[in-house]
């Protein structure tokens, strides 16, 4: 009999990575049968360190890397996620490739993996959309059209599934540049809507509000919701460490009274100039409150995925004494905490 796969292709950030893998885990204890292939393009030293131990601790899943000779050397000029459009052609290759030994039951894309719609949708594969950020912002991601339609940035949404919002607190590459990260934000809203269905990693009781919209159809009224499918929470176990410092947050969680620590964590993407942190900063001294703080280091301006972070000393970042004052009541670790 002829076997069967599902492909994930996942942003090789972290937090995205480790949810598909996480998802692609789950899978296979549901249908042990089926082959988990994972797709990965080129990414940084820590987040290959990971996917060498889950390929050590699951060999039910396959990491499949990409060439790294596809992004050229100038390509810094451009948007990051022009990255994956260019990866199309590969992929095209790759899922004939798969095909020509297994049936490949279904494509799972992320948010930022989106360029590759069309190669999985004129393949005739199913294609879904593993969206981690929740029901609630996915109602709102669902709208993108209606933000490019807007005209008077002084205007309110109120969107079903989610309270009500003033224009000025949408990022300005969704509202105003109108620029490459603009579209891609369009174009992936409107794959969404079309697609096979969305996963995501959340569960019945914790978004009922945006759940319960979803499910109702009411987030796309000009056309059709599809299918939503609740797979959370994934988290991943103890024996996928990312890096050590896992353990150093832990070990400092644990020794904190219970529910007493704020945690600041922005996503894999989440960068603050120095200004910015600086006022974050002073905003956690001044409440005199207990925190976790990921700070990440700023990337190259037009980086993409692949790109070598640019690794600035934290103490560099933050007011001068921050540390030493607040190392009672904080701790301030470098881009990723689990």
């Amino acid at each position: 009999m002829e076997s069967s796969t599902v492909v994930l292709y996942p942003d090789p950030t972290i937090g995205h990575l480790v949810s598909m893998v996480e998802f692609g885990k789950l899978i296979h204890k549901h249908h042990p049968s089926l082959n988990i292939i994972i797709l990965i393009i080129p990414t940084h030293n820590h987040i290959n360190k990971y996917i060498d131990t889950v390929s050590a601790t699951t060999p039910s899943i396959t990491f499949h890397r990409l060439p790294d000779d596809v992004v050229p050397p100038d390509f810094s000029k451009e948007h990051l996620d022009r990255a994956f459009e260019l990866y199309n052609p590969i992929m095209l290759n790759t899922l004939v490739t798969i095909s020509a030994k297994s049936i490949i039951k279904g494509v799972i894309l992320d948010f930022f993996t989106n360029a590759a719609f069309k190669v999985s949708t004129n393949l005739h594969i199913p294609t879904y959309y593993f969206f981690t950020g929740g029901a609630s912002l996915l109602c709102v991601f669902l709208n993108v059209l209606t933000f490019h339609k807007l005209k008077d940035t002084n205007d309110y949404f109120d969107f079903h599934g989610f309270p009500p919002f003033h224009a000025s607190d949408l990022p300005p590459l969704i509202l105003i540049e109108r620029n490459i990260s603009s579209k891609h934000f369009l174009n992936t809203s409107i794959n969404m809507a079309n697609s096979s269905g969305i996963i995501l990693n959340t569960f019945t009781g914790f978004e009922e509000r945006s759940l319960d919209t979803l499910r109702s159809g009411k987030c796309i009224p000009e056309g059709v919701t599809p299918p939503v499918y609740l797979v959370g929470p994934l988290i991943a176990g103890g024996e996928d460490q990312v890096d050590s410092t896992e353990n150093e947050c832990l070990k400092w969680l644990d020794s904190q009274p219970s529910k007493s620590v704020v945690f600041l964590c922005f996503g894999s993407r989440g960068v603050f100039d120095k200004k910015q942190l600086k006022e974050i900063a002073i905003g956690l001294e001044r409440s005199e409150q207990r925190f976790l703080w990921v700070v990440r280091d700023p990337p190259p301006v037009g980086s993409y995925p692949g790109g070598k972070l640019k690794q600035v000393g934290v103490e560099g970042l933050l007011p001068e004494g921050f540390l030493t004052r607040t190392r009672e009541k904080g701790l301030v670790v470098r881009n990723w905490a689990p």
